[in-house]
């Protein structure tokens, strides 16, 4: 006896015979929403911070700079960008709970 085992083609036909439902790895209009809500959310609390604040997170995260790099052009250790770095997202944190 020769079992087939169904392999990642398959016909319609059968699909629909079997009733057989995918999995999508696409995120659901629910997550969509949700993320674009937690991305508006967080500019609005990125502009409630000082501009040196704003200019720390930006040459960080949105422009990929370093700690290293950052602390170099400001002529700073590393260890207090990264400290100023902590304290400003705690702060983004606190806001974005409100």
């Amino acid at each position: 006896v020769i079992a087939l085992l169904p392999g990642k083609e398959d016909s319609l036909e059968r699909l629909l015979e079997t009733n057989a439902q995918f999995v999508s790895d696409a995120p659901s209009p629910e997550e969509c929403v949700e993320a674009s809500e937690e991305v508006s959310s967080l500019y609005r609390c990125l502009d409630l911070l000082t501009a040196d604040e704003r200019t720390v997170i930006e040459a960080l995260y949105f422009d990929g700079g370093t700690e290293r790099e950052y602390a170099t052009t400001i002529r700073r250790a590393q260890q207090s960008v990264n400290e100023r770095k902590l304290r400003i997202l705690r702060k983004l944190r606190k806001l974005m709970e409100i």
